[in-house]
């Protein structure tokens, strides 16, 4: 469902306005009152932008009677400044993985009651059960998440793609197109130079611009989304980008697709429901988690928006995905296992991956 982790705040101008009137009630009939007035149960959420939509929150109200004022965010960083005001006293949030343990560390979600989410424990994917920010899952139920990989055009593309290294070979030039994330491509150029995928040492990050600049001539375009149209009109062959956009590519655009696991192991997210601290109502966010983690709210999410790795095994079992579909969305866990996950950084460290990036990004402007 990410987008969606974006670094830079792209059209925060334009959401301006939106956040101004952001806490919308979600799931009520037109016209209709919400909240006391009307017998309705009412939750307030703050969730990424791109979830509970005007469907997914029908049926929520349809099998739960449960209405929810949404606020959205479009970065974690954003989520948790809203979290950590104390302006709204939220019910529930969502958060992404590395955001998760700022969360639980600044106090602001609370414990979850494991006897009454049991039928969403029983449900969850092997792959998300033991995530190093919760690793008991004590603050955290696991919504779906995704991976970076390299998606392939092979009637365009013969050379062997195993390691994000080939990608740098000089026959593609101007074949790929890259995701545009400081952090992920930054912390590729890390990894690549055998230092950890979040450093926070200048010289490494240095150090990784000056690698990752060198696959420059080979990028065609740096793309955050619709990566699968640059690829779709031909206009790339080679994408490096968020498992969903590839499931939308090879899912609606005949051809002779590869996914590949890089060797060096993938970036990969994880969306997690959590309680906040400061809700009243814990019994109806336990009702609300143990149906939207559920196969059946998950057929509406995946209609909207196919391609996330939904964390519920029940639902898993009802898409009849090809070979290439459940490559590209259900990984094995042992690259869950040995993913590239992001961590929280401080400004000081931030602004190392700000200045190298800048730098790099205006290279590649005059290339």
């Amino acid at each position: 469902m990410r987008k969606k982790m974006i670094w830079k705040k792209i059209a925060a101008m334009a959401m301006t306005a939106i956040m101004a009137v952001s806490l919308t009630a979600c799931g009520s009939d037109a016209g209709s009152s919400t909240g006391s007035d009307s017998g309705d149960k009412t939750l307030d959420v703050i969730a990424w932008s791109s979830l509970f939509t005007d469907a997914q929150c029908q049926a929520i109200k349809k099998a739960t009677g449960i209405t929810l004022n949404v606020t959205p965010f479009n970065t974690l960083e954003e989520l948790y400044t809203k979290l950590n005001s104390g302006g709204v006293d939220y019910d529930m949030c969502v958060t992404g993985d590395y955001m998760a343990a700022t969360l639980i560390k600044a106090g602001l979600v609370q414990k979850l009651d494991k006897t009454a989410l049991k039928e969403s424990y029983d449900d969850l994917d092997d792959a998300f059960k033991n995530p190093s920010y919760d690793k008991n899952l004590d603050y955290c139920m696991p919504e779906g998440g995704g991976t970076v990989g390299i998606l392939v055009n092979r009637d365009k593309i013969k050379n062997e793609i195993k390691s994000w290294n080939d990608l740098f070979d000089s026959s593609l030039k101007g074949q790929i197109v890259m995701l545009d994330d400081q952090r992920i491509i930054l912390g590729l150029g890390n990894v690549l130079n055998g230092k950890e995928f979040n450093s926070t040492n200048e010289a490494d990050i240095q150090a990784a611009k000056a690698t990752m600049e060198k696959i420059i001539p080979n990028v065609k375009l740096f793309q955050s989304f619709d990566q699968y149209d640059s690829m779709a009109n031909g206009e790339a062959n080679i994408m490096v980008g968020w498992s969903y956009e590839a499931y939308k590519n090879v899912s609606e655009n005949k051809g002779n697709w590869e996914y590949i696991y890089p060797e060096e192991g993938m970036h990969c997210y994880v969306d997690n429901y959590c309680i906040c601290k400061t809700t009243d109502n814990v019994d109806l966010c336990n009702k609300l988690i143990n149906y939207i983690c559920g196969a059946d709210f998950n057929k509406v999410v995946w209609k909207e928006n196919p391609g996330t790795r939904i964390a519920s095994k029940k639902f898993a079992a009802t898409l009849d995905l090809d070979e290439l579909g459940k490559k590209i969305v259900y990984p094995p866990t042992e690259q869950y296992n040995k993913g590239l996950y992001l961590t929280v950084l401080d400004d000081s460290a931030m602004g190392l991956y700000d200045t190298a990036w800048t730098e790099f990004k205006q290279k590649a402007s005059i290339q």
